[in-house]
C-alpha cells in the first residue's frame, strides 16, 4: 500500500487592502491576502474593527469584510490569519481616516 505525503504550510504573512479615507455612514470593504499562496487550507479569519463584534470566516488565501462607522476619527481595522490546524497564526492591520462631513442644503435666492 502506498500513501500520500503531506506537508504543511504555514501562513507567513496577511495583508489588508482596503480604503484610507471615508465618511461615516458608507460601507468599506476590506481584503486579506495570506502569503505564501501554498499555505496549507482552510484557513480561519478573525476580523476586529472599533465599534464592532469580532467577524470570524473560514476559506481560502483571501478573506473579505465590510465595515461600516458611525463616528470619525481614525478607525483601526485588524485581521489575524490562523492555520488550519489553530497553531500558527499572522496580524496585519490596516488604518482608516473617517472625516464627519456635514452636507447643507443649497439655497438660491431668485432676485
Amino acid at each position: 500500500v502506498t500513501g500520500s505525503i503531506f506537508i504543511y504550510i504555514p501562513p507567513d504573512s496577511v495583508q489588508i487592502t482596503g480604503p484610507l479615507t471615508g465618511t461615516v455612514n458608507q460601507n468599506y470593504v476590506y481584503t486579506a491576502s495570506v502569503s505564501p499562496l501554498t499555505t496549507t487550507l482552510p484557513l480561519t479569519y478573525v476580523w476586529q474593527t472599533d465599534g464592532h463584534s469580532p467577524i470570524t470566516s473560514v476559506g481560502g488565501i483571501t478573506s473579505t469584510a465590510t465595515f461600516s462607522y458611525l463616528t470619525h476619527g481614525l478607525q483601526h481595522v485588524m485581521v489575524t490569519a490562523y492555520d488550519y490546524g489553530g497553531s500558527s497564526s499572522v496580524i496585519d492591520q490596516h488604518d482608516l481616516m473617517i472625516d464627519y462631513r456635514v452636507y447643507l442644503p443649497l439655497v438660491l435666492k431668485n432676485s
